[in-house]
């Protein structure tokens, strides 16, 4: 049980440790992802307009990967600014986020190779 006390009180003391500079700069980074999803979104929304059919469709699928990308971006400078995560910690939250996106879109993936 030593352990867990410990554990919980180096993330208290984690949590103590954002000051007003670490928040701002966590509502800089979201709102700059953002800005960015909904530019990159209207401009390829306007170039699939001048695409054929089979163009059109195509881009409009890589736009929710490219928003989910710059999501994903933002969200890893928000961890490393507040937990001062670096190196083998990055690895294994990459690992554990991507088993749990492949757990979640298992069923979605199998329906597209089965042909629905």
């Amino acid at each position: 049980m030593v352990d867990g006390d410990t554990s919980r009180e180096q993330l208290l003391e984690t949590f103590r440790s954002i000051d007003t500079q670490t928040l701002i700069t966590m509502a800089l980074i979201f709102l700059i992802a953002y800005v960015l999803g909904r530019v990159i979104t209207s401009l390829l929304l306007k170039l699939s307009e001048k695409l054929s059919h089979t163009g059109r469709i195509k881009v409009e699928v890589i736009i929710p990967i490219i928003k989910f990308v710059i999501y994903l971006i933002a969200f890893y400078f928000i961890f490393r600014e507040i937990f001062k995560i670096f190196g083998p910690e990055i690895f294994l939250l990459a690992g554990l986020l991507g088993a749990a996106i492949g757990f979640g879109l298992k069923d979605l993936f199998s329906d597209i190779v089965g042909g629905w």
